[in-house]
């Protein structure tokens, strides 16, 4: 638990900082949930066709 924080620590600054300057965490939030449910059901799709 503790190196998961450490890592959170040291990782979260960077990943903001290589974020566009006024993007914020609900539409950075918003952006994994979208990329989720569409890898998920293109993963179903392709699955579908396999």
């Amino acid at each position: 638990m503790t190196v998961h924080t450490n890592w959170v620590q040291k990782e979260l600054p960077q990943i903001s900082r290589t974020l566009e300057p006024g993007t914020s965490w609900l539409s950075l939030a918003a952006f994994l949930l979208h990329y989720y449910i569409f890898a998920h059901f293109s993963f179903k799709r392709s699955a579908i066709f396999v």
